[in-house]
């Protein structure tokens, strides 16, 4: 073994074996009881703030690669899980790109975005983001041509989080491998990341915020187990198990509510991967001055592609 294979070992932060089907049940079985019997917080909206002003989980992701983020649709079904293909995990360089591919339902029109969506109505989606965060593609509608951007959110290397007009994601392919390496340690460094001068201190939703943008990525397996088993221990979150995505597929379920609006990330078991993301409304409450009714789905995403590519326009 040469020098460069030591550094590779070290690049994947000494990853240890997959785990076998006996340990991966028992940890779900974990997660579960801690939600046994417990019902959902409510938690009444801060007065005198807009909702959404706090680092909105659509926003974030937006403003950083322009994903769109989705409500799941929630129904338990005895659907079987489907998954998202992707080879072997090798850390990507700089100037690759993650090229992800989704399936969105849409609304009937922007001027009703407060009726929610029509979770029959659905388009695709597909963009590119460079690995060093400089640059985001997307394909023209019409006329199918690549449009390439520079990047608005691009990640920083060192120093807190801020919230400057932009979401910016103090992690990145750069320095994943020096995470904390339990669920324990990297959600006290999470919970750190923030600036208390310049965000307000609704620490849980940001660090909710902050593990639905790294799960985005295509994570080596550990990291991911990683982060699936930090989510219930996010102050706030639910768990909520049997849960199916806008594609159809079935996974375990985080729900983080605030106000009268919850956001909620689907993970596929085993493989931790990320299948969906959601927001929909559990109270009537009034955003921007329209009247959002309880039960409305706000956003439905699917996950159907996530990998690294060479370039731009690469699938």
């Amino acid at each position: 073994m040469n020098d460069d294979d030591l550094d590779t070992l070290r690049d994947l932060r000494r990853d240890p074996p997959p785990m076998d089907a006996s340990v991966r049940d028992g940890i779900r079985a974990n997660l579960l009881t801690l939600t046994d019997g417990a019902p959902e917080p409510a938690r009444a909206p801060r007065a005198g703030m807009p909702r959404r002003a706090v680092l909105p989980i659509a926003a974030a992701a937006l403003l950083i690669v322009g994903i769109g983020v989705g409500a799941a649709v929630v129904r338990d079904t005895g659907g079987a899980s489907g998954g998202i293909q992707a080879a072997s995990y090798h850390r990507p360089g700089p100037h690759q790109w993650i090229y992800v591919k989704r399936t969105l339902a849409r609304g009937s029109s922007m001027s009703t975005w407060n009726k929610g969506v029509i979770l029959t109505v659905r388009a695709g989606q597909e963009e590119w983001y460079r690995v060093d965060g400089q640059a985001v593609a997307t394909i023209d509608q019409p006329g199918g041509r690549l449009h390439v951007s520079k990047s608005i959110g691009k990640a920083q290397d060192t120093g807190p989080a801020v919230l400057d007009g932009a979401y910016r994601s103090p992690y990145s392919f750069a320095n994943y491998g020096d995470l904390p390496r339990t669920p324990d340690a990297l959600l006290r460094h999470l919970s750190g990341t923030w600036d208390p001068s310049r965000i307000p201190p609704q620490v849980s939703e940001n660090v909710f915020v902050l593990v639905t943008r790294m799960l985005r990525d295509p994570l080596p397996l550990p990291l991911r187990q990683e982060l699936f088993e930090l989510l219930p221990r996010i102050p706030g979150v639910v768990v909520r198990p049997g849960l199916t995505d806008l594609a159809g597929r079935r996974g375990d379920g985080f729900s983080f509510t605030d106000g009268g609006e919850r956001q909620t990330l689907i993970i596929e078991p085993g493989s931790f991967r990320l299948l969906g993301t959601g927001r929909d409304s559990v109270a009537d409450h009034r955003v921007a001055g329209g009247l959002v009714k309880k039960g409305t789905v706000l956003e439905s995403t699917a996950v159907l592609e996530c990998k690294v590519v060479d370039e731009a326009g690469r699938r």
